[in-house]
């Protein structure tokens, strides 16, 4: 049998060991490569945090100097609040006290430890005029932060607060609210002691009273004595026109101290009014009849055309006829010769309504809101009219609200004025009379 030899594998190591060698090259460049990659990668993640780092460092450093300027921002305002004098307190959306000035601690008698956290209806009681506690939703904070808008309280509406040792003082009141985004968190009350400003207001209302009193005797005197002349003696047509001249600026000055006796009143506390059957449209009448020799000499045209032909109210006489005295004259006296003066009157279910319109200088806009405080007039007004006292609107408003109703009006500069008294058919002495507009 013939003995066959297998061909033996080629082995050939050095190939194969090339091979590796070669394979373990391309892996440790590719290595290297993604080593050398990841390196400039995390170079630049370093430069990135360090840049970062340097920044959160100069937002620290911003915020650090923001926060030392809202710290002295800060004690600077409670410096200034705290050294005012006026009275301050600020509270959260419960009149809970967070805040008092030294002007608050001095007049009310409490410190502000004390106070942190409580009540400020509890701590600080409220009297209105009439001697009675003031509600806590009649307070001026309550009622600034309930209807979100500032709230004052001043001039004969002033309430009067209650120190810690129960003594009481008149002040006038400004209550604001504090709004974030839209919501209130608190309020901020301000007050002021008018103890001085009553006591002034007191001795001016005796001397104005005194004086009036002491005017009226003359005036009466001079009137007197004009109508007995005109009447017995025989006079020239010039004469004639010279006395009614007399008796006119007599009258005027009359009508003016029954001004300021009524103010002195009204200061006093003494206006009171006492309601009577009326009828309204004659007693209108019979008042613009009395201004005729003023009409004609000026040369205006006065319009009383709209009305009911009988209108009966129950109302105070006295206090009607000082509205529409006080209304109708400055109609007259600030409407230019040749200008028209219409009055109308008319009845809204419970209520009547007298409208005095004019063809007059008007009211500048700016000045409006202050034109029925006692001793304002406009600035045209002093311009026209160089003489006048102030206080014919402040009068008339005061005697609009005893008598439970309300003046308003409308007015352009240089076009007229016109002016709305709203009263009740029948006026109750007790029930329906509303408090006078602050001043």
């Amino acid at each position: 049998m013939t003995r066959q030899t297998a061909n033996p594998m080629t082995y050939t190591p050095n190939t194969e060991q090339s091979n590796f060698k070669e394979i373990l090259g391309r892996f440790v460049q590719e290595l290297a490569k993604d080593v050398a990659g990841r390196n400039q990668e995390l170079s630049a993640r370093v430069v990135e945090l360090e840049d970062v780092r340097k920044a959160i460092s100069n937002l620290l450093e911003d915020a650090e100097e923001d926060r030392e300027k809202i710290m002295e921002a800060k004690a600077r305002d409670e410096a200034i609040l705290a050294s005012i004098g006026d009275g301050l307190v600020a509270t959260d959306v419960n009149a809970k006290i967070i805040f008092v000035n030294n002007a608050f601690e001095r007049m009310l008698g409490w410190k502000e430890p004390e106070l942190k956290g409580r009540s400020l209806f509890e701590t600080v009681g409220a009297i209105d005029g009439g001697g009675r506690e003031i509600p806590e939703s009649e307070r001026p904070i309550a009622k600034t932060i309930t209807t979100r808008t500032p709230t004052t309280i001043t001039g004969r509406e002033a309430i009067m607060y209650k120190r810690k040792d129960g003594t009481v003082f008149p002040v006038a009141v400004t209550a604001s609210p504090v709004i974030i985004g839209s919501v209130v968190i608190g309020a901020v009350e301000v007050f002021r002691d008018i103890t001085l400003e009553r006591e002034l207001d007191r001795v001016k209302s005796e001397f104005i009273s005194i004086a009036s009193h002491q005017l009226r005797t003359p005036l009466t005197g001079i009137q007197w004595v004009v109508e007995r002349f005109t009447k017995k003696e025989q006079l020239t047509p010039k004469g004639k026109e010279y006395l009614n001249d007399i008796h006119l600026s007599a009258k005027r000055l009359t009508e003016l101290v029954d001004l300021l006796l009524n103010l002195s009143r009204i200061e006093s506390g003494r206006g009171g009014t006492t309601p009577e059957n009326l009828e309204v449209v004659d007693f209108v009448k019979s008042y613009l009849d009395e201004c005729g020799p003023l009409l004609d000499k000026k040369g205006l045209e006065i319009v009383f055309n709209d009305h009911p032909s009988e209108l009966m109210v129950k109302t105070d006489k006295s206090a009607l006829r000082n509205i529409v005295q006080s209304l109708v004259s400055n109609a007259i006296e600030y409407t230019p010769d040749g200008g028209t003066v219409t009055v109308t009157i008319r009845k809204i279910n419970d209520k009547f309504m007298i409208d005095i319109q004019d063809t007059g200088i008007g009211i500048p806009q700016a000045e409006q809101s202050h034109i029925s405080e006692r001793f304002v007039r406009a600035s045209n007004a002093k311009l026209f009219k160089t003489d006048g006292t102030g206080i014919g609107l402040y009068i008339a408003d005061w005697f609009a609200g005893r008598l439970g109703g309300k003046i308003w009006f409308e007015s352009v500069e240089n076009t007229g004025s016109t002016f709305h008294v709203e009263l009740p058919l029948e006026f109750n002495s007790q029930g329906n009379q509303h408090a006078p507009r602050a001043t």
